[in-house]
């Protein structure tokens, strides 16, 4: 936990007095981190959410990792980095935490989809051997926040809210074209995508060590 200093966590909760709870519980396991509790994500924090019935998961800046702490009658949130279903135990998020950080502290600077095919999302750009390809804010979201997902299929009515900001029962097009895009950048074989899988709901994404 050496590099928590210098790792900004947020704590997102509707109810204050459970925000201060979790925000005392993270403080005594990285003490030197600065902490907030409210406002929007910024670049490189680890964004505690408490999400209730009904709450959508917050849009994290690219390179930021989110854990979820949903009610415990909830679903798993689409594009979550981790989710700590309640009730948990403080051995369970200091594990979360440790987890956390060492994905903001490695993550936002290389991120490996293949052998020699790396994913650079702070410059937004694809190095492939001796390519640059550079990629678009939703690009760079889009593999951002699938990436996040580990593997996990992702929502088209997620994807459409968390990247295009559109709303989640916008029509699919305007994602399928991002997704085409991507696609292309990535080198993929339209009939047999690679990375960028199509599931039944969405996509997820496959990396390769």
């Amino acid at each position: 936990m050496e590099k928590a200093a210098t790792i900004p966590v947020r704590v997102l909760d509707s109810d204050a007095d459970r925000a201060a709870l979790l925000a005392a519980q993270v403080r005594a396991l990285l003490p030197c981190a600065p902490l907030h509790v409210s406002g929007p994500a910024e670049t490189g924090e680890i964004v505690l959410a408490c999400l209730s019935e009904g709450e959508s998961v917050p849009v994290l800046p690219p390179g930021g990792f989110l854990i979820a702490l949903p009610a415990c009658n909830m679903p798993r949130p689409e594009g979550a980095g981790l989710v700590l279903p309640r009730p948990f135990s403080m051995m369970a998020l200091q594990e979360a935490l440790q987890r956390a950080v060492r994905f903001v502290s490695s993550g936002p600077g290389v991120m490996h989809l293949s052998p020699g095919r790396v994913f650079l999302p702070q410059e937004k750009k694809l190095m492939h051997g001796d390519e640059t390809i550079v990629l678009t804010e939703a690009e760079s979201t889009l593999l951002m926040r699938l990436f996040q997902a580990e593997g996990r299929e992702v929502s088209k009515a997620s994807l459409l809210s968390e990247v295009l900001h559109y709303s989640p029962s916008a029509d699919s097009h305007a994602l399928e074209t991002l997704v085409w895009r991507l696609r292309s950048k990535l080198g993929e074989d339209p009939g047999n995508p690679r990375f960028l899988c199509t599931g039944t709901e969405g996509y997820s994404l496959r990396v390769f060590s």
